[in-house]
């Protein structure tokens, strides 16, 4: 437990090394996991909000921004956190978009 929790702390203060997390599949999220989930955003939902697939399955992904920095059919990377209730949503704290660049977002939980 206590070397998860230093790995986190070392991946929000640098989040470029969430690009080296292992990868999780969307079937395999589970809530309240952290995990980095690779694949496509399918559509847009709202002004922070959208489905990204992967060859498993999808997942709304939530951002704790008004404005969308991706557009559908992008390839993003999410770091985030697995809701704990409800229907499998990933609260996004990182989102590393194709050329690179990473986003930071403040968890809303």
């Amino acid at each position: 437990m206590r070397s998860a929790l230093v790995a986190m702390a070392l991946v929000l203060a640098f989040p470029a090394l969430a690009q080296d997390a292992p990868m999780t599949a969307v079937a395999d999220l589970r809530p309240n996991a952290e995990v980095t989930v690779a694949g496509t955003v399918l559509r847009i939902t709202d002004d922070d909000e959208f489905i990204l697939g992967d060859a498993t399955g999808e997942v709304q992904v939530y951002l704790s921004s008004g404005s969308m920095p991706v557009q559908p059919d992008q390839a993003v990377t999410v770091m985030g956190r697995v809701d704990d209730d409800g229907p499998i949503e990933l609260y996004a704290r990182t989102l590393t978009l194709p050329d690179g660049t990473v986003l930071t977002f403040a968890p809303d939980w």
